[in-house]
């Protein structure tokens, strides 16, 4: 008899709590009825299963993770933030408290390095999300090293997560969040930096990329400039984790 490796069964979860936390972006809070998916990894994905009214399965998609790893353990939540681009995320949006889903998984490697003197997380856009997890583990879990995010989007509404990561910014010495908008015009109510990520940011950010694992997630063309940035620093080609989101 085959066994099914628990990380490939479809679990249902259902929608208990949705909120907007960035200009076409809703994060959405999950419950398992009955068994939830295994322990996931800070970092990780999961296909979110859609089915239609008579039950049949309609469409899946990929999402990161977006709380820890340690919460999603705690709680049985897992939480998804979900941007509007296409016909899946279209019918995503459209989900309710009380709608029953999907959830299989997890799936990926790339995680979090507990053992690394110093962390540093890259993000572009919606690409904020797996990293968000790795930060809030570290935080909880009594990681010792430094943390250093730079969050690059095009405006200021299209950010998410900024009033967390400031606040936790401000609560814990190891951790340094710097968000940039990149499209913003002189004269907005945008009161950070303007402009992209570049090697002059870093230095001037982050005091050494010495044992530094660095971890890279958004568009494509994004993570491509970042992994030229520092390997012009000279961080090791395995110390480079990228994540592809659009």
């Amino acid at each position: 008899m085959t066994v099914t490796p628990p990380f490939l069964i479809h679990r249902p979860y259902r929608v208990v709590s949705r909120r907007e936390i960035a200009k076409d972006i809703i994060e959405l809070h999950f419950a398992p009825i009955g068994t939830p998916i295994p322990a996931p990894k800070a970092g990780q994905w999961v296909y979110l299963e859609i089915s239609n009214p008579d039950g049949k399965p309609w469409a899946r998609s990929a999402y990161s993770i977006a709380n820890s790893a340690i919460e999603v353990m705690e709680t049985g939540i897992v939480e998804l933030a979900i941007k509007r681009a296409g016909t899946f995320t279209e019918r995503v949006f459209t989900l309710q408290e009380g709608d029953a889903v999907n959830l299989q998984g997890p799936f990926g490697a790339f995680i979090f390095d507990q053992d690394a003197p110093r962390s540093i997380f890259l993000a572009g856009g919606i690409g904020i999300t797996p990293l968000r997890s790795m930060i809030r583990e570290a935080l909880k879990c009594g990681y010792g090293g430094q943390l250093f995010l730079l969050y690059s989007c095009r405006a200021q509404e299209e950010l998410a997560y900024v009033e967390e990561l400031q606040a936790l910014d401000q609560q814990s010495d190891r951790f340094r969040f710097l968000p940039i908008c990149t499209r913003e015009e002189e004269g907005s109510q945008w009161g950070g930096l303007r402009g992209h990520i570049t090697n002059d940011l870093l230095d001037q950010e982050i005091p050494s990329f010495e044992g530094a694992v660095c971890y890279l997630c958004g568009p494509l063309n994004f993570m491509e400039a970042m992994k030229k940035v520092l390997q012009e620093k000279g961080v090791p080609k395995g110390n480079i984790r990228m994540e592809r989101f659009q």
